[in-house]
This record gives structure tokens, C-alpha cells and sequence, in this order.
């Protein structure tokens, strides 16, 4: 089963034609939409929500095969213009959590053509004069909370987020609420191909990546260097081998970045504290899901 969470109904209803989804007649908190394959619960807007819908989702499953399942959240986003077109997909690699600072980090362990990108999710709507005191990414209002919610039944690699730009923080004052609704719901129509292509890669069995011997050399030596405790050797491992994938390089070229930055101290000695252990770790993953 692919779970979807999605916040608005114009956001969905592309999809649910798409995929011929029926609404369930049972009385839920959330409306749900399904078929055999697919399971569609739509959140309403913002980061609460949508963590309460996909916890009530994936609870109301709870029995299912969780096997080759896995969970994935689209809608629209607000961006700057330097760095996206109104209309454009891309697949989320970090979420953070503009309330907490806190940051997620999706495992992209395939290969897509959609542009990667990083994602803030704030507490209200955000407008053109307001937008200069954000950092320099997309922007919504759902995805945090998605994250946060989906990880206590899902790991990293079976969570996949894309953002369609549906404005670079523009005011609608002058247009009414329908045309609104029929703006939001022709982005995500425009974008069908590119969220199509996101739900037909299947989840990859586990162990079907592997790092060679001379990237495993790389791991432990980032792993004893940085003190790593076996949770975040884990990590990194997946952070390398998702690297692998899409890039098609060797994650061994982490260890020429680790060295020259001196992210771990002078002459790459182990370092002796958490704190500098967490701050490589923190640059290896920039290296690896930039």
C-alpha cells in the first residue's frame, strides 16, 4: 500500500481522477480516498494537521503489510524567484522546521529526474515582504509535521516528499476564493507527470545497495574518527549509499571533503567531543545530500 497525505482538496483532486480513488463511507476525522494500491487521506492546511492525519491514516492500517509500503506527501509551495519557476516539481531532501529548527532528512536511495531541494515549513502564510527574512528555499506549511508524524511507523528511505511552486510568495488579494481553488488544483494538474513518476518507483528491497570494501574502509574510518555511535554509523551508511545511487559516484569522495574542510580536527585525529563528532556528521551529510 502508498499512503499519500495531502493538506487541501483542490491539491488532491488531480490525483484522485488520476488514480480512479473512491471515498470511503465510513465516517472518519479525515476524508480518505483509495483503491486497492493506493490509500489518500487529505489533512487540511498546516503542520499540526497534517501530522494528526497521518497518524489517524496509518493507524487506520495499522494491520496492513507493511512490506514494499511506504508514505509520501506532495502539494504547493511558495519559493523565491532566484531559485525556481512558477510550476516546477522537486523532491525534498531536508525539512526544517522553522518553529523548532529542527531539520528531517528524507533517504533518497533512487534515481529521479525532479531537481532536489531543501524545504522550510513555517506557522502562517508567508508574503513577498516577509520572505527576505527566510533562508533561501522552498517554503510550506505541512511537511515538518508530515515528516515528524510518518517517522514513528516509517523509515527515512520510505518517506518521499515533492513540492510543486505554486507562487514566489504572492498576495491573491485580487482574485476570489474559486480561482484560487482552480489555480492550486491546475499546479498540481501541470505536475501529475512528475508525482506519477515519484509513486511508480518501488521501494527498494533492503540490502539491494551495498558500499564496496573500499567504501565500508571509509565508513569505519568516519565512524571511528567521529566517535559515531552505531545509530549514526547506520545513518551515514544510508546518506553513502544514497549518494551512490544518484550521483553515480563513490561515496569514498566524502572522505577527500571530510579531510580537506578538517571537519574533524587536525590530522583527522578522533574528535573529543559530541559535540564536534555531531558537527562532521552534520557536514558529511551536507556532502552527501547536496
Amino acid at each position: 500500500m502508498i499512503f499519500i497525505v495531502v493538506a487541501l482538496l483542490p491539491e488532491a483532486k488531480p490525483l484522485i481522477t488520476t488514480l480512479d480513488l473512491k471515498i470511503l463511507r465510513d465516517q472518519t476525522s479525515f476524508p480518505i480516498y483509495q483503491n486497492e494500491k493506493y490509500s489518500l487521506v487529505v489533512s487540511g492546511i498546516g503542520k499540526v494537521c497534517s501530522a494528526i492525519a497521518t497518524t489517524f491514516l496509518l493507524t487506520q492500517y495499522k494491520n496492513e503489510d507493511r512490506n514494499g509500503s511506504w508514505i509520501f506527501n506532495f502539494g504547493i509551495c511558495g519559493a523565491p524567484k532566484e531559485i525556481s519557476q512558477i510550476g516546477e516539481s522537486f523532491l525534498i531532501h531536508k525539512i526544517t522546521d522553522r518553529g523548532t529548527g529542527k531539520s528531517g532528512y528524507p533517504d533518497i536511495l533512487f534515481k529521479s529526474s525532479l531537481r532536489e531541494s531543501s524545504l522550510l515549513t513555517v506557522d502562517q502564510p508567508v508574503f513577498e515582504n516577509e520572505s527576505v527574512e527566510l533562508p533561501n528555499t522552498l517554503v510550506d506549511m505541512e511537511a515538518s509535521g508530515f515528516f515528524q508524524a510518518s517517522r514513528k511507523f516509517f523509515t527515512s528511505d520510505k518517506i518521499r516528499i515533492v513540492k510543486t511552486v505554486s507562487d514566489h510568495f504572492t498576495k491573491f488579494e485580487s482574485i476570489t476564493k474559486g480561482e484560487i481553488t482552480d489555480t492550486i488544483s491546475m499546479r498540481i494538474q501541470n505536475a501529475i507527470p512528475e508525482i506519477l513518476q515519484i509513486l511508480s518507483i518501488p521501494i527498494s528491497p533492503e540490502n539491494e545497495f551495498e558500499l564496496r570494501p573500499d567504501e565500508i574502509v571509509s565508513l569505519n574510518h568516519f565512524k571511528k574518527t567521529l566517535r559515531l555511535s552505531e545509530t549514526e554509523t547506520i545513518q551515514l551508511k544510508d546518506w553513502m549509499i544514497g549518494f551512490k545511487i544518484r550521483t553515480g559516484k563513490s561515496p569514498n569522495e566524502g572522505k577527500t571533503f571530510f579531510e580537506t574542510t578538517r571537519v574533524s580536527g587536525p590530522n583527522t585525529n578522533p574528535v573529543k567531543t559530541r559535540e564536534e563528532g555531531k558537527k562532521g556528521l552534520n557536514a558529511l551529510r551536507q556532502f552527501y545530500q547536496s
